[in-house]
């Protein structure tokens, strides 16, 4: 990357290969961003304040869409900004062209380089690196839920989690689209906007979690809701953001799960957020 000295990417790219080859790069600055939005802000006040290029790297899923008003502003202040989509081909690239001076569409992040040249702020796809979503076995939980959760009660299992076939005696459902963390938080408040189950459980992924954190503070947010985030680490974050939206909130490690705390965040009466990490 002869041009670019920072590289601001979404977290669910943290993992692939492109990034991952960057970080080694003393040269570059990769800085990581959980929302797709803000990142290509952050490309912007980078880019007036050093004036040089900044590359933005993010999903091509839904949450791509949210780069656009980033660029908008890139475009009109003419901040030589690259904002370089992963995965499957835009369907939005013809609106995307209002905003950009070039486009590419590339099928090897290798080849991003030699684009470097042309007229900014640009977008490039790269289409042919993906990621898969990572998911979380969270056994025990699972368990646990299956001995906890009454009939009248709702339980969404979300894609970044491994879901078993445990026969639970309430209603299941394995949400999100294929290779999609949006939405996960939004399905289950919108289910429990209807009333008709006694409490609405989300178990979902820390993923699906910073992809959707805005339904925390939906209005409509109630007292049926109970999330259940699976996180890698301790990630306080999400927890203080939880707690200043008035959840009942709460972190426990994986292994010091047990049905009594689970029973008494189920039974509260409140609507409820609680971490289960794995790692200290």
């Amino acid at each position: 990357m002869d041009q670019v000295k920072y590289i601001i990417f979404s977290s669910d790219l943290a993992e692939s290969s492109f990034i991952i080859k960057q970080k080694s790069n003393k040269d570059i600055a990769c800085i990581s961003c959980p929302d797709a939005r803000s990142a290509v802000y952050l490309a912007t006040g980078i880019c007036a304040q050093n004036k040089e290029t900044v590359m933005v790297c993010v999903d091509s899923g839904n949450a791509s869409r949210s780069a656009f008003s980033g660029m908008t502003e890139a475009y009109y202040r003419q901040l030589p900004v690259v904002l370089v989509t992963f995965g499957k081909k835009l369907d939005y690239t013809k609106e995307l062209g209002d905003v950009v001076f070039s486009h590419f569409c590339v099928n090897d992040a290798e080849k991003i380089n030699v684009l470097l040249s042309q007229s900014k702020p640009m977008h490039i796809e790269v289409t042919s690196e993906t990621h898969s979503i990572v998911k979380y076995q969270c056994v025990k939980l699972q368990k646990l839920l299956r001995e906890s959760l009454a009939n009248n009660m709702y339980l969404y299992i979300g894609q970044g989690i491994e879901a078993f076939d445990l026969s639970y005696p309430c209603k299941v459902v394995l949400g999100g689209m294929p290779d999609c963390y949006e939405g996960a938080l939004a399905n289950v408040l919108g289910a429990s906007l209807a009333k008709r189950k006694g409490r609405y459980i989300g178990l979902v992924s820390e993923a699906e979690v910073i992809h959707d954190l805005n339904t925390l503070g939906n209005i409509n947010a109630n007292d049926l809701l109970f999330f259940i985030a699976v996180c890698r680490k301790k990630n306080n974050l999400l927890l203080h953001f939880a707690e200043s939206l008035c959840f009942e909130s709460a972190s426990v490690k994986n292994d010091d799960l047990d049905r009594r705390i689970l029973q008494s965040m189920i039974d509260n009466k409140r609507k409820t957020f609680l971490m289960l990490y794995q790692e200290d």
